[in-house]
């Protein structure tokens, strides 16, 4: 008979060593949740094959992790809970040491459409000795495993430590565990810590031998960590935290930093470095310096944007350096496409972010990119945008990629943008941004991403081919062409138009950053301090 529960373990049912640990992590933990809406996850542990002795350890220990952390932890071995009316109910799915086949092909269908509706995975240690013969199930988790020595001690290299399942552990973290080799890994996953093969014996992996990972899949957000093969894992005030942070990711709980704050003046040093110590930074701009000087980037290049067109104000007030660029509707900044550089962000699988702390006033504005829409029948590279009028995106953050530079044909103007559900506030400090990762565009508000369901795109009736219009989702919005290499100058608050420059942004903007690869939502909501 299947075992199953739904009961938070109170604190006076642990053994004493456990109950210590767990108040212990409490007291370590930066981004306690009292104050959220409280979230449930299910953890799954039915084992078709080996079953691990210490999967009753983990179950008390997660369940105290989320009773202190307002999260309700459902238990069960039963996988007819893989239905939709019952996975309905929770914001993640931890598959707790599971073995082998647990689902058949009516549950595994389920389970499909639950991630794809934005829900998340945790895979826990003999998670990828599950499903051997699934090759979705291969993607999700990341990987399977292959085979393992005896347990003993070993250390992790922590490569990315910009999660919250790894930003509070050591560089080089040593543990004692049960560590697996893998097969078939995903090279989709984002790894974030790795073995060093040289600390123990019995790896095969080589140098990047990945133990911990996470990604956004087809939709939802997986993570999956090796460890968790003895109880006293489940002990361990950091691999407690590693987990916790990992099933944050997964539940879409994302602990806000307050460091940074609407300055007058005086740069948030701290704030900056946080930004410029992200990987994949090409430039971030502050716009500290005065009226009619070049404004320069930290990261790969200084790219000197030079004003066009009459003097860009500096006003005191900003959240990088404590100031900012107004810009009212007549000048803008450039930097000529010949000094582009690593800006010249392009290629079919090319990845892209850009982002932006704006203050925006009042219609279609654009922020910063490579993006002209005249010269030669169209340069359009890549650009975001606030408010675009024409297909779905009013008031709206708006991110545009173009393969071709042209329109998209049969409509006049480039309809290949992502746009956000959330209106953009206005006279309010926001955080805009778009990614995108070489098949999709999104676009975030203050670093949340909000997904759209498929609509009837206004301005495209009665197109060839569309005679009632075309419906399609704008967040993400699906575009696998890649980037253009089209030869478009970086401008920042106006782009070219048939009629001269035009889309003038109208409002402040404090920061702006362009990165060659696509940053996750964590980051993007970590660096929203406004």
């Amino acid at each position: 008979m299947a075992a199953h529960s739904k009961q938070r373990l109170s604190m006076i049912n642990l053994k004493p060593p456990l109950q210590s640990t767990i108040l212990l992590i409490v007291l370590l933990l930066g981004f306690s949740l009292h104050s959220k809406p409280q979230k449930r996850i299910l953890i799954f542990y039915k084992t078709a094959g080996f079953y691990h002795k210490s999967i009753p350890a983990a179950i008390k220990a997660l369940q105290v992790l989320g009773k202190e952390n307002n999260i309700v932890v459902d238990t069960t071995t039963n996988a007819t809970w893989f239905k939709k009316s019952t996975l309905k109910n929770y914001q993640a799915v931890v598959f707790l040491s599971t073995t082998e086949d647990v689902l058949n092909e009516k549950q595994q269908l389920a389970f499909q459409k639950y991630i794809r509706s934005g829900k998340g995975y945790v895979g826990i240690h003999s998670a990828t000795s599950t499903e051997r013969d699934w090759p979705w199930y291969n993607k999700l988790a990341g990987a399977y495993l292959d085979y393992h020595p005896e347990v003993q001690k070993a250390t992790i290299n922590v490569i990315d430590k910009t999660h919250p399942a790894t930003s509070f552990l050591p560089e080089k973290w040593e543990r004692v565990d049960e560590w697996y080799n893998f097969k078939s890994i995903s090279p989709e996953i984002k790894v974030l810590a790795t073995l060093d093969e040289s600390s123990y014996k019995g790896g095969i992996n080589g140098p990047n031998h990945p133990i911990a990972w996470y990604q956004e899949f087809e939709g939802g957000r997986a993570f999956y960590t090796a460890g968790g093969h003895t109880d006293s894992c489940f002990s361990e005030p950091l691999f407690l935290k590693h987990l916790l942070g990992g099933i944050f990711y997964a539940i879409n709980i994302i602990p806000q930093d307050s460091s940074a704050q609407i300055r007058t003046g005086s740069v948030n040093t701290r704030y900056l470095k946080n930004i410029t110590s992200i990987k994949g930074l090409v430039a971030l701009w502050d716009f500290k310096e005065e009226t009619g000087q070049n404004r320069e980037a930290y990261g790969l290049g200084k790219f000197p944007l030079r004003e066009v067109d009459g003097g860009v104000e500096r006003v005191n007030e900003g959240p990088l350096s404590g100031y900012s660029a107004l810009f009212t509707g007549t000048s803008f900044l450039r930097l000529l496409n010949s000094e582009t550089g690593k800006l010249n962000i392009h290629g079919k699988k090319q990845a892209i972010t850009v982002m932006a702390w704006v203050k925006w006033n009042d219609k279609t504005g654009f922020v910063g990119g490579m993006w002209n829409e005249y010269q030669d029948g169209g340069k359009r590279q890549y650009g975001l945008f606030v408010s675009l009028t024409h297909y779905n995106g009013a008031n709206q953050v708006c991110g545009h990629i173009s393969r071709t530079g042209k329109p998209t044909p049969p409509f006049p103007y480039s309809i290949d943008y992502s746009a956000s559900k959330q209106s953009v506030e206005k006279n309010k400090w926001q955080l805009i941004a778009f990614t995108y990762d070489g098949g999709y565009m999104k676009s975030y508000l203050n670093g949340k991403f909000e997904r759209r369901e498929p609509e009837l795109i206004d301005n495209t009736k009665d197109f060839k081919g569309y005679p009632n219009g075309l419906i399609q989702s704008k967040n993400p919005y699906y575009y696998p062409y890649g980037i253009g290499n089209n030869g478009s100058d970086f401008t920042v608050g106006a782009v070219l138009l048939h009629s001269g420059m035009g889309n003038f942004f109208r409002g402040q903007i404090g920061g702006l950053a362009v990165f060659n690869r696509a940053l996750t939502e964590y980051e993007l909501v970590k660096l929203n301090n406004l």
